[in-house]
């Protein structure tokens, strides 16, 4: 799990507030900026949670909304947009098949 945009612009554009959050981690203002550009997990560390909830952060607020883990949803969308409406059945089941053999995803037809 990452922080939000919002908490990532908040410590880019806001010393204070990072500075604060550096005071609170342990650590200097420069590996709180250098963190939040690679918006790194240790900007979910327990202390920074506590701090940004002090701020009048939500947990909505402090953390990135979870995306959908259906890896064969975000494929077959993924394909829907490669391929087109133009492709035909026979397509659709070879696609099936390299899925199914390759032990990723239970592949299942679909309209495209």
């Amino acid at each position: 799990m990452r922080v939000s945009k919002l908490i990532i612009e908040k410590i880019l554009t806001d010393s204070t507030f990072s500075g604060e959050l550096a005071i609170s981690l342990g650590i200097k203002q420069q590996s709180v900026i250098g963190l939040a550009k690679r918006n790194s997990e240790k900007l979910t560390l327990y202390q920074a949670v506590l701090f940004y909830r002090k701020k009048g952060f939500t947990d909505e607020q402090i953390f990135e909304e979870l995306k959908p883990q259906n890896k064969q949803l975000n494929i077959i969308d993924e394909l829907k947009n490669i391929i087109g409406n133009t492709k035909t059945a026979q397509i659709q089941n070879e696609m099936c098949s390299f899925f199914t053999f390759s032990e990723v995803f239970n592949c299942q037809l679909i309209t495209l």
